[in-house]
């Protein structure tokens, strides 16, 4: 048998790619709101025995509303919801449970919200070099690094309920939120993860003649907010 390399020939797609956003704390400094930049963490408690495959948990009232398709995570056993919850609930709908989940088992959540129209997301590094050349470098040229930032375009279709677009089209229009800063969580199914404080730079909407309505926006990543997470390796032999 002839002997063969095996190298990894897997594409990734953009299949199961998810947005989240959420607003983050203010307060006042003069007459000036500002961000807080870090986001509320809640706790999630369950109230009562949950088996695996169930599709509900009993939980003591949500202090915020929950949006569908939210991760909690109690031990090692990780319950989706179904359907959004309000703040206040103690019953969260979710898909069928991995695992059984015991009463008085917490989770906590950023309790962020998902751009479910959201067609296109990119975080584009702005790498700043600076000319670090000497008589030493010869005929060569010599840079070093003295910044990384990060900045932000996002697409997404206009979709009834959106809670996520809804927020951005409030940062753009809305004279009392304007200059707000925002909490993202940009999810690919390979387990990279990118997620800092944003602030909204541009924003761009579309209404085409017989065409369905959207909205473009870019964002600055703000200061070492910005956290990086690589994708989860991989044995695909």
């Amino acid at each position: 048998m002839p002997q063969t390399i095996n190298r990894p020939s897997i594409v990734e797609t953009t299949i199961g790619i998810t947005f989240q956003i959420g607003e983050l704390p203010t307060r006042t400094v003069g007459n000036v709101i500002v961000s807080d930049r870090t986001p509320t963490t809640y706790t999630i408690t369950c109230g009562a025995n949950a088996s695996q495959n169930a599709e509900s948990l009993t939980v003591s009232a949500t202090p915020v509303l929950l949006d569908a398709g939210t991760l909690l995570t109690f031990g090692n056993v990780t319950a989706t919801l179904s359907n959004a919850a309000a703040a206040g609930a103690t019953t969260l709908q979710t898909l069928p449970l991995p695992g059984a989940i015991a009463n008085g088992a917490t989770a906590t959540t950023k309790a962020l919200v998902f751009v479910v129209g959201c067609s296109n997301a990119v975080i584009n590094p702005q790498i700043k070099n600076s000319d670090n050349t000497t008589y030493l470098s010869g005929l060569g040229m010599e840079k070093v690094t003295v910044g990384n930032a990060k900045t932000m375009n996002l697409d997404f279709n206009l979709v009834y309920g959106d809670r996520g677009g809804a927020i951005l089209r409030r940062i753009a229009y809305d004279k009392t939120y304007v200059g707000r800063e925002f909490y993202f969580y940009l999810l690919y199914p390979s387990g990279e993860a990118h997620e800092g404080v944003a602030l909204l730079e541009s924003a761009t909407p579309t209404n085409p003649v017989q065409e369905k309505r959207s909205f473009s926006c870019a964002a600055q990543i703000q200061g070492d907010t910005y956290i990086y997470t690589p994708s989860t390796t991989v044995n695909i032999f």
